[in-house]
């Protein structure tokens, strides 16, 4: 199959050529280090890929040692599995359709495939480039033993062999299922509609086909989560319940799963998330086509297995969303629309071949919309790639200027260990489901703790670019974050502190900051007339520890761009100044005189980790002048 496949003219693999330099020349010449991209030892000696079930990553390890960070080693290899996996579908389509799929629409398949938007999601994560070129490699060759079987009645040898590939990719990525009852349903789709004795496959057989295929997919299943079990037990491996996340069914009783099922159909048949990505939006109009071709078929061959097929195929490319009842799932699971979406636009290429309009031939329109849709493809991978690098680049400057002012305090025979607070504010770039966020933010996200414990990712980063800083091991949270409290955030001086054992390296705004003063302080350092300030409390709850709040507020006369609001929590002994959200808005000199120019909010804040007691819950208003106090007639118990 292999030799067949890849006999390709040069016109095919000029133009994958080119469209793979479009598509991943800049990251391939300007690599950027990520999120995953430093956890290459967590991942194969601290066990997180086999926990997720991914042990073939263990058999890449052994075998070619892949998991150094060697981004244009590992990238290019990657790029080069994706074209030949891609060669490979083309196959495929031309071999069980007999051909009726000429070299020119596979040129279209392979350049619309490989220039798939959603493959730049994941190519960002190193870990996943060659990976992700295996699996697209081995679910075509799968499908061929498997229909040479069930088809053309060879040996059942190659239904021991489909399972065995099938297996093998499956190791590598859950994706692989996708992939393989995808090229189920597309395979079935290619004998009816156009292979030479398509009479045969009447709708029992076509049924029959499709059962033995599902029945195969049960198999490997089971046989992979028997492989997975055995290893994690003979390793010592807790199972992951990263991939089980992603569900948002409500299993909790069969009235709330029918309730969460019905909602999710209202939600996804609404169509109001396709717009967010360009690869999402492409899937879904190739969806449409795909349907109204279908229709097409059953109506004009009246056999409803030509509709079924098509729905099947949809289902099959879509099945993501229906298996786990999220329309909200990050872009980069949906690499399947790769082979989906250049499969239809093949399909579309080829049933407009001899078709003319008013003389004009139709051909010729479809193959400038092809050729303009690669383009813009690949546009936005290298938007993504492009956002990436310049996190990256900005990242590298942070480190580096944190590890010059960390130098001070560490001298040549000393190395204190060191914590980082805060959560830093995202840079000025477009934010993907990945690209565009710092290191420095990852994991930081879920309150004060978080913040403290979540810090790993960093020295793995700068550890792995030279520097050999120590993590804080043995921490008093409520310590730190007093002796954090006040100081001055990055990139301003003083956000290195030396205190004694350890250092405090502060990135950003803390969830929190904390103070002690007694009631009398705390109000001598507020005493300006609170007067001028104006506030309305749109919304405020507090129920099982969790505090939101927020409205529009400002100082009379003063501009939003002059204003700061805080909410704090205060009580005799102790005060919490907790992270308040801003927002600004284009305001009018009414606006300002009115004082209601700068919004506030604080969602859902958790005051388990506060210490208990009573506290009055008051905003705190700042300008160029001076900072005042404004009670909001609220008083919270944290227990």
């Amino acid at each position: 199959m292999l030799a067949e496949a890849l006999q390709r003219n040069k016109y095919y693999w000029l133009s994958i050529s080119i469209t793979i330099a479009l598509a991943y020349g800049f990251t391939l010449t300007n690599p950027s280090m990520g999120v995953d991209d430093e956890s290459f030892d967590r991942y194969i000696n601290g066990g997180a890929l086999l926990a997720q079930g991914r042990w073939g990553g263990h058999l890449t390890q052994y075998v070619f040692n892949t998991f150094d960070y060697i981004p244009f080693w590992r990238d290019f290899i990657g790029v080069l599995l994706i074209a030949t996996g891609i060669t490979l579908w083309g196959y495929i389509l031309q071999k069980f359709s007999d051909k009726y799929f000429n070299d020119k629409s596979i040129i279209v398949f392979s350049c619309v495939s490989i220039s798939c938007p959603l493959i730049a999601e994941n190519f960002i994560f190193m870990m996943t480039t060659i990976e992700m070129g295996i699996v697209l490699c081995l679910i075509p060759i799968a499908l061929n033993y498997f229909f040479e079987q069930v088809v053309n009645k060879k040996s059942f040898v190659h239904l021991l062999f489909a399972v065995i590939l099938f297996t093998f990719a499956l190791s590598y990525s859950e994706l692989a299922v996708v992939y393989f009852v995808f090229g189920i349903f597309t395979v079935c789709f290619l004998l009816v509609y156009f292979s030479s004795n398509k009479n045969e496959f009447t709708l029992p057989k076509v049924l029959f086909i499709l059962i033995k295929g599902l029945v195969l997919t049960a198999v490997v299943l089971l046989f992979n989560s028997v492989i997975t079990s055995g290893l994690q037990s003979l390793f010592s491996v807790s199972p992951s319940g990263y991939t089980s996340n992603y569900i948002q069914y409500d299993f909790s009783s069969v009235g709330n799963l029918f309730s969460s099922l019905f909602e999710f159909i209202k939600v996804f048949f609404g169509f109001s998330f396709i717009g967010k990505s360009m690869g999402i939006y492409v899937a879904f109009a190739s969806a449409f086509l795909l349907l109204i071709y279908s229709v097409m078929g059953a109506v004009n061959n009246k056999k409803i297995t030509y509709l079924l097929l098509g729905l099947g195929i949809i289902l099959s490319a879509f099945s993501m969303y229906f298996i786990t009842g999220n329309i909200n799932l990050v872009n980069r699971i949906f690499i399947t629309y790769s082979v989906f979406t250049g499969f239809v636009i093949a399909l579309i290429y080829m049933y407009f071949q001899n078709k003319k309009v008013l003389k004009i031939n139709l051909h010729i329109i479809v193959s400038i919309l092809v050729v303009l849709t690669v383009l813009y493809q690949t546009k936005y991978i290298n938007q993504v790639f492009d956002t990436d690098y310049k996190r990256y680049q900005l990242d590298l400057a942070k480190m580096n200027s944190i590890a010059e002012e960390i130098k001070e305090y560490n001298g040549d025979n000393s190395q204190k260990e060191i914590v980082f607070v805060g959560l830093p504010e995202n840079y000025n770039l477009k934010l993907g489901d990945t690209e565009g966020y710092s290191i420095f933010q990852w994991d930081r996200f879920n309150g004060i703790q978080s913040e403290l414990r979540k810090s790993g990712r960093i020295f793995r980063f700068m550890n792995l670019h030279g520097y050999n800083f120590k993590e804080l091991t043995n921490m008093d949270e409520q310590e730190i974050i007093k002796n954090a409290s006040g100081m001055q955030q990055y990139p301003r001086k003083g956000y290195v502190k030396d205190f004694g054992d350890y250092l405090i390296v502060k990135i950003g705004p803390s969830t929190y900051e904390t103070s002690d003063f007694t009631a009398k302080e705390f109000n001598e350092m507020y005493s300006k007339d609170s007067s001028e300030v104006k506030y309305t409390k749109d919304w405020f709850s507090y129920e099982n520890n969790i505090l939101s709040l927020g409205g529009w507020g400002g100082i009379q006369g003063a501009k939003s761009s002059n204003t700061v609001i805080q909410a704090a929590l205060i009580n005799d002994q102790r005060q919490y100044y907790l992270k308040t959200g801003i927002e600004r808005r284009e305001s009018t000199k009414a606006d300002d005189y009115n004082g209601l120019n700068t919004g506030y909010h604080i969602y859902s804040f958790d005051t388990s980790t506060l210490i208990s007691g009573t506290y009055k819950v008051v905003l705190i208003f700042s300008d160029n002048d001076a900072k005042r106090l404004v009670h909001i007639e609220e008083t919270i118990h944290i227990p």
